[in-house]
């Protein structure tokens, strides 16, 4: 699912948005954030080392995004993320 909703967007102040544990379309589970939802899809970030989603300026681009059915989003800790938003420190970490 990737066309942005049709319905009243929620989003989260900058660097606060919520960590989650998203379940892909094609059945992969990822580590990232929650950057906007509707009551029905959730709009994801994440990182993904392995697979580029594109190149710019002949710089690979690791970071990804997908609008997801709500149902595939299970909110969890920081702590508990294989991954960590370097924003969330104001790049300090």
């Amino acid at each position: 699912m990737s066309d942005e909703p049709r319905e009243p967007v929620n989003r989260a102040p900058y660097r606060q948005e919520p960590y989650v544990r998203a379940t892909l379309n094609d059945g992969r589970t990822v580590d990232g954030k929650a950057t906007a939802w509707t009551t029905t899809t959730v709009l994801v970030k994440w990182f993904d080392r392995t697979t580029p989603s594109a190149v710019v300026a002949g710089v690979p681009v690791h970071m990804h995004s997908a609008w997801l059915p709500a149902e595939n989003i299970q909110r969890i800790n920081r702590s508990e993320s294989s991954w960590l938003d370097p924003d969330d420190l104001g790049g300090q970490e």
